[in-house]
């Protein structure tokens, strides 16, 4: 782990976000009901970004992950959301 190592991180997660963003702006509404699966990997990779992210990109030296009962409460919510709002 060096400066240049996070830098490269730091890039490919600007560029994971960019293409997060990417692919929610073209999700259409009459989609957006049978994408259960897709969004709820989508904040479960979110979320793994945001830690990979606060750990300042050291992911040679902390085991950074989304445990499972983040992945289940990040399911459970967005298939909660899917249900009322779509």
């Amino acid at each position: 782990y060096n400066p240049n190592f996070r830098s490269l991180l730091s890039y490919e997660a600007e560029r994971a976000r960019v293409y997060f963003n990417k692919a929610n702006q073209s999700l259409d509404f009459e989609d957006k009901p049978s994408m259960f699966p897709a969004r709820a990997m989508q904040h479960i990779y979110s979320k793994l970004l945001h830690k990979i992210e606060k750990s300042d990109y050291d992911v040679l030296n902390n085991n950074i992950k989304v445990s499972k009962v983040e992945k289940v409460a990040i399911s459970v919510g967005v298939w909660a959301k899917y249900s009322l709002v779509y």
